[in-house]
């Protein structure tokens, strides 16, 4: 059955409806080969759930193996990506693919929650050599998902060139790197992905140089609707002056010489009255869809102070991939439309040749006018892009460049040539790292058991091949004895200094809550170094927390500087909560002066408005509006403006309309900061976190307005934590029982448990009576499944 299946045990009512939507109190039922795990109260000793994404049925249907060597043994499964090169007559280098995949090209139960763990590898590449750059603009383990890969080659004339993407490794970082992916003379590249009613600038620029832009006019979140790759942008061509992304002047946006323009195109309507600008930056150069009284597409260079210009035929119906290119040593523009060369003209007569520069800003989506239709993937390059580049580069974006060759799982025992580093079937003893404990026993880690002949590593013994045996299907649960793991990493890390906050209690809480093993180092005595973030694997936490008062307090510049790298190259995730009123040195040097402390404010009702800008952190609350404590005392972000690496997720809106960030997250690299203004409630402390919140505050209960605190601090942590925060997808709504004894007869028991291991919805038997005698998960099971009394 699905590891991610669950019994839900029900304790106490009432409960507050929307506390349930959000942290509902999950028993997991264990997998066959886990079948004696207990029902019990959550406890810190709670064992952990590795989730993965909802069940996909046919992209594991075949797997093949194959004898070229595997690049990493820590990744259990790989794809062949084939690219189809035999149309051009050049070598693509340093060429972005588009890789598109679904259930049926990727066993999405196989991979991390967001695909933190694809690595892209170039055919022959050694084991051990570092991957190829790639960014996903969406990753969504329910339908499609799209990554973008830097591949150094694609061989002319060739059907035959290939890379992998491996995948199947819960402990590897997120290790995307889009500026590195959009490194070969972009720049800038901007996918219209994000939510155009966020915060300002909304649109990204994935190349290196930062051209973010800010969406201008009436645009709501309803005009991000669906493109070639995920998201794409409606404008509404109403008026001269309305909807359109402006991008600051820049001299990466200033190329003299060459340049490249490219967009996907949808016009909504051809208006021969109207001009429907694509990108455009006055008095130097702009791409249209159709001109005045032409009805077809326009390409535009300001040279010599004078507009120069070829046109197109009218464009087709649909999408329309267009593309201008210009060299002034060649002296000749081309337009290119759906990846064949429309016109070109060779400039003469003139008294230069290079590109008009200028200080006005880029628009995307107007000009004079306004487009009335939908743009996709609007790139800019500092190099004339070849005919067969856009060639390849159509192909790639209309999904028939790329070829998917079956899944390959890694067998060591295949071949003596298949793997570079065994994965080890016991723990391997490590040196314990001095200041590190354990918070679930507050005792030092044990030292390393002494070596002995019979404790020879795995990697120096040769394995012996053997007969793989064929799985027998059984229709019920059989109980086993529980394997022993053989490894049991902390997930998070926590930061403090001297005695226990209570900021320090809620992270804590929050985090085993959602599964977390938490590690713990005490500031006051231990110094931070990079070694100190890096687990027994050496791979940095996913999840480190300190409390806000700590920072300045704790960290002097190198350990600022060491966790910073952690974030930034390492991948790790910063969480930082209660935050003291004024600035914060360590935290306007982490964030580079976007986020640099927090202010007091006075404001007696209020409530919490989250925002959809990031869905893979607010998705279960976004559109729902969370009454926020009374405490007329508040503290606010202080975030710069503009801050282009830093988003606001949750803010505090009064009943004035006044609105100030609570929390915000700042991502330059490879992790991010996620930074909570307020601290989360005293009462944490000493009491279960659970479903149960009282309307009113009272014995120590919690009300819905100190729960609201809790709500940015739960979603940091259901983000940070990953794979590792078991139950904070659900894929389908959840279904309560209230039958103890399962007597009722109108219900096919059997069936509903189907139901839920098929599709992974999560499963409440509300109120099992003390009486009974049996609340072993198995055998709670087996009464599901065969309806026994």
């Amino acid at each position: 059955m699905a590891q991610h299946s669950v019994l839900r045990l029900l304790t106490r009512v009432p409960y507050l409806a929307l506390a349930a939507l959000f942290i509902p109190l999950l028993i997991r039922v264990a997998p066959q080969a886990d079948a004696t795990a207990t029902l019990a109260p959550f406890s810190a000793a709670m064992p952990m759930v590795r989730r993965g994404g909802a069940p996909q049925a046919d992209a594991t249907a075949t797997l093949v193996q194959t004898t070229e060597a595997w690049w990493d043994a820590q990744w259990s499964h790989r794809l062949k990506l084939s690219f189809d090169n035999s149309a051009q007559a050049e070598n693509l280098i340093d060429f972005p693919v588009l890789v598109v995949l679904d259930s049926q090209r990727i066993d999405y139960n196989k991979v991390q929650s967001e695909g933190q763990d694809l690595r892209f590898v170039d055919a022959g590449t050694a084991p051990g050599t570092p991957a190829l750059a790639h960014e996903i603009e969406k990753w969504d383990p329910g339908g499609t998902s799209y990554i973008w890969v830097k591949v150094p080659q694609i061989n002319r004339s060739s059907s035959t060139d290939y890379i992998y993407v491996y995948f199947g490794n819960a402990t590897a970082v997120n290790a995307q790197n889009p500026s590195a992916t959009w490194s070969a003379g972009f720049a800038a590249v901007w996918h219209l992905r994000e939510n155009p009613a966020g915060p300002a600038p909304q649109v990204r620029d994935s190349a290196a140089n930062g051209n973010n832009g800010t969406v201008q006019g009436s645009m709501r979140s309803t005009d991000l609707v669906p493109g070639l790759s995920a998201g794409a942008y409606r404008f509404d061509g109403a008026t001269a002056n309305d909807d359109c992304v402006s991008v600051p002047s820049a001299d990466s946006l200033n190329p003299p010489n060459a340049l490249t323009l490219e967009a996907w195109v949808k016009p909504d309507a051809i208006n021969n009255a109207r001009d429907r600008y694509v990108v455009a930056k006055d008095k130097a150069y702009f791409l249209d869809a159709t001109r005045t009284f032409q009805n077809s597409p326009h390409f535009y260079l300001n040279i010599a102070g004078a507009w120069q210009n070829i046109g197109s035929t009218p464009l087709p119906p649909g999408w329309s991939y267009l593309a201008g290119t210009y060299d002034a040593s060649e002296k000749v523009m081309r337009l290119y439309v759906n990846g064949v060369q429309s016109s070109s003209r060779t400039l003469s007569g003139l008294s230069s040749y290079t590109v008009n520069q200028n200080t006005n800003i880029l628009r995307i989506g107007r000009l004079w006018h306004t487009l009335d239709g939908v743009l996709d993937e609007v790139r800019m390059s500092a190099v004339k892009r070849s005919a067969h580049w856009i060639a390849a580069q159509y192909k790639s974006m209309t999904n028939t460049f790329v070829t998917y060759a079956p899944a390959e799982a890694y067998q060591p025992s295949a071949t003596a040539t298949n793997a570079t580093t065994a994965i080890p079937t016991t723990p391997i003893p490590t040196t314990p790292t001095p200041g590190v404990t354990s918070v679930a026993t507050g005792t030092p880690t044990p030292a390393p058991p002494t070596a002995t002949a019979s404790a020879t590593p795995p990697a120096t013994v040769t394995p012996t091949p053997t007969p793989t045996p064929t799985p027998t299907p059984t229709s019920t649960l059989t109980p086993t004895s529980t394997p022993t793991p053989t490894n049991d990493l902390a997930d998070a890390l926590l930061l403090y200094n001297g005695p226990n906050t209570y900021a320090d209690y809620g992270f804590e809480k929050v985090a085993r809550f959602y599964g977390l093993k938490v590690a713990a180092i005490d500031l006051a005595v231990t110094t931070l170094t990079d070694a100190r973030l890096r687990d027994e694997r050496d791979a940095y936490y996913r999840l480190v927390y300190i409390d806000g008062a700590n920072l300045d307090k704790s960290l002097d510049s190198n350990e600022t500087q060491a966790l910073k790298n952690a974030v930034v190259n390492g991948g790790a995730h910063l969480l930082v909560t209660n935050l003291r009123v004024g600035g914060s040195a360590v935290l306007n040097a982490l964030t580079n002066g976007e986020i640099s402390g927090s202010a007091s404010v006075v404001d007696t009702s209020k409530d919490l408005t989250i925002t959809n800008a990031a869905p893979e952190i607010t998705r279960q609350l976004t559109g729902i509006v969370v009454k926020h404590s009374t405490d007329p005392y508040d503290h606010q972000l202080l975030v710069a403006s503009p801050a282009p690496h830093t988003q606001v997720l949750v803010w505090a809106t009064a009943d004035n309309g006044s609105q100030y960030p609570l929390f915000a997250r700042y991502v330059d690299g490879a992790g991010c900061m996620l930074v909570v203004s307020n601290h989360t409630d005293a009462y944490l402390h000493t009491n279960l976190l659970n479903e149960n919140y009282y309307v009113v505050r009272s014995s120590g209960y919690f009300s819905q307005q100190w729960f609201s605190q809790l709500v940015p601090l739960m979603m940091a942590v259901a983000y940070a934590g990953g794979e590792e925060a078991w139950h904070t997808h659900h894929q389908y709504a959840n279904f309560t029982l209230d039958d103890p004894k399962l007597l009722q007869s109108a219900f096919d028991y059997a069936g509903i448990l189907q139901q839920t291991e098929a599709h992974n919805f999560h499963f409440t038997l509300a109120l099992i009576p003390s009486t009974t005698g049996q609340r072993d998960a198995s055998v709670l099971v087996e009464r599901l499944r065969s309806n026994l009394t």
